[in-house]
């Protein structure tokens, strides 16, 4: 094969492989995900927030608080907090 053709292979492989990563990490679309910022008076607090589809004002949820450990930033634990949102919590991963 030609380096044309091996090329656009592993673009499609690599697109293809982003949207299947896209659709795991929100669950298929049953999971929000939101960026969010809060000021509280010491400084912001950023972080994502997971809320499953199930999650509502009639029907709560529990929520877990993640935090990373040192050296280490919120995308290191997303293993963790997307499994917990896809088993109904709502979690929100701090970056701090």
């Amino acid at each position: 094969m030609n380096t044309k053709k091996w090329l656009c292979i592993a673009l499609v492989m690599i697109l293809v492989g982003s949207f299947g990563d896209g659709m795991v990490q929100d669950n298929f679309g049953q999971v929000k995900i939101l960026d969010v910022t809060t000021a509280p008076d010491s400084g912001a607090l950023t972080g994502y927030l997971l809320i499953p589809a199930n999650a509502t004002t009639e029907t709560p949820v529990p929520m877990v608080v993640e935090v990373h450990g040192n050296f280490n930033n919120r995308e290191m634990q997303d293993a963790n907090y997307v499994e917990l949102s896809r088993r109904d919590f709502v979690v929100f991963a701090i970056n701090i």
